[in-house]
């Protein structure tokens, strides 16, 4: 573009998912050479419903240069979400399990499971295939938390709620979420017989998405 032409500069959050955003922020950081018209605002929401858009519009004008330029705008938009699952895990004692292995009646169950929103994913690993069997030593649950969109991703809360999981070594909240962390959690199994548990999954994040782009401007 040439110097003292006007561009348009859109940016948006679109929510695809099936749930809200909170706290919705998009802004322009870094406006480079160009010089802001007054109606370019920060844009602020509380809540951005499913398949709801905010969008920011800001009109720059190219400053007079003596020379062909390049210059940086750099956008930044974040949000506030959950990422939510909850697990019934069937929980057997020693003699249980070798009862149904007998009768051919074990399927096989799983031993990880993965939830993702597109922005953060978690994978839960158990310490053997389903059903969990009591055992005299220790096991454990790893819940595996990784960063799989295009921004920056910050755990605010992590809570699991069960009555077979004990305190977890999770990081200090708020935590920084740049590309995988792992949480270890020792699982309390103190049935005798056979029994069904809820485990319910709870992360509190925001999530920041920075874009950049270069303009040229001629004189």
């Amino acid at each position: 573009m040439f110097e003292g032409e006007k561009l348009v500069l859109s940016a948006n959050i679109e929510n695809n998912a099936m749930k809200s955003y909170n706290a919705i922020n998009i802004q322009l950081f870094n406006p480079g050479l160009f010089v802001i018209s007054p109606s370019c605002k920060i844009v602020g929401k509380r809540e951005l419903k499913p398949f709801e858009i905010a969008n920011l519009e800001c009109e720059l004008i190219a400053p007079h240069v003596f020379a062909e330029r390049q210059t940086d705008l750099g956008i930044a938009a974040s949000f506030d979400t959950t990422l939510n699952d909850v697990e019934a895990v069937q929980v057997v004692s020693k003699d249980e399990y070798r009862r149904q292995e007998l009768r051919g009646k074990l399927s096989g169950g799983q031993q990880t499971k993965t939830v993702t929103d597109g922005n953060i994913e978690m994978t839960i690993e158990y310490p053997s295939a389903l059903p969990l069997v009591k055992k005299d030593e220790p096991q454990y649950l790893h819940i595996y938390l990784r960063n799989v969109g295009e921004g920056y991703g910050t755990i605010k809360n992590f809570v699991i709620t069960s009555q077979i999981v004990g305190r977890c070594d999770t990081p200090k909240t708020p935590f920084g979420l740049e590309k995988e962390k792992t949480i270890t959690c020792p699982l309390i199994l103190n049935e005798n017989y056979l029994s069904v548990k809820e485990l319910i999954f709870n992360i509190n994040y925001n999530y920041e998405i920075i874009k950049t782009k270069t303009v040229l401007i001629k004189k």
